[in-house]
């Protein structure tokens, strides 16, 4: 349904009637509203489009061509795994969107992969919020998760490169830095405790409440009424 000109979905849950700009949230979509209000408004309510950067191109890429059965993983623990596995379910009544990068239904287990030169350590593993939400969605959908999963770092390097043109009779170099896999595989096991998902939980349905009472306050603001 549209209200003004503005997308809205309305939906009935345990916890009242929210109206959400978007028919679902997500791991991301969640996280842009805690971090950064405006830039969640911008996105979500007046539809301004996600900046992308090459590093995320990149990963994006990568995540394809390991889908696409072009790159394949160093351990092969994980090969037998599904790929890009959509969930796409209620939460109490909310919509909830997400993909595990790598899924296997009959343990319940789930791996996330990442890219990038950034150092990936266990205290930077147990500060991602991004594998308890997943572990949640899959208690909720399956009533079972096995309490481990897996995060697997793809190191990457920005490599110089150097085109050389000939120009007027002169040899020009140009150089420029592209991003590659450097070959190095490390693979995180992280455990996610019961309180973990509990807390997710509370605080999808927390954020779903406060979306749905900013977006009315919005769109009454913005919406401007003929008599």
């Amino acid at each position: 349904m549209f209200i003004g000109k503005y997308e809205a979905y309305k939906k009935e849950t345990p916890h009242g009637e929210l109206l959400l700009p978007r028919r679902h949230l997500s791991y991301s979509s969640i996280q842009k509203w805690l971090h950064d209000k405006d830039g969640y408004r911008r996105q979500y309510y007046e539809g301004e489009k996600p900046h992308s950067t090459k590093y995320t191109i990149f990963g994006n890429e990568v995540h394809k061509k390991i889908e696409d059965g072009e790159l394949k993983l160093l351990d092969t623990d994980f090969h037998d795994y599904e790929h890009e596995k959509l969930f796409y379910m209620d939460v109490e009544g909310i919509k909830v969107k997400g993909y595990l990068d790598l899924w296997n239904e009959e343990t319940c287990t789930f791996a996330d992969i990442k890219t990038g030169k950034a150092p990936w350590d266990l205290v930077k593993l147990q500060k991602l919020q991004q594998l308890p939400f997943y572990s949640m969605l899959i208690q909720e959908k399956y009533r079972k998760v096995d309490d481990h999963c897996y995060l697997i770092w793809l190191k990457t390097a920005d490599v110089e490169k150097e085109e050389h043109v000939v120009f007027d009779g002169h040899v020009l170099t140009n150089k420029t830095y592209v991003i590659e896999l450097t070959g190095d595989e490390v693979v995180f096991r992280r455990e996610i405790e019961q309180w973990e998902r509990d807390k997710q939980k509370e605080q999808l349905i927390q954020v779903a409440k406060d979306i749905s009472e900013d977006y009315r306050k919005y769109i009454e603001e913005h919406t401007v009424v003929i008599k």
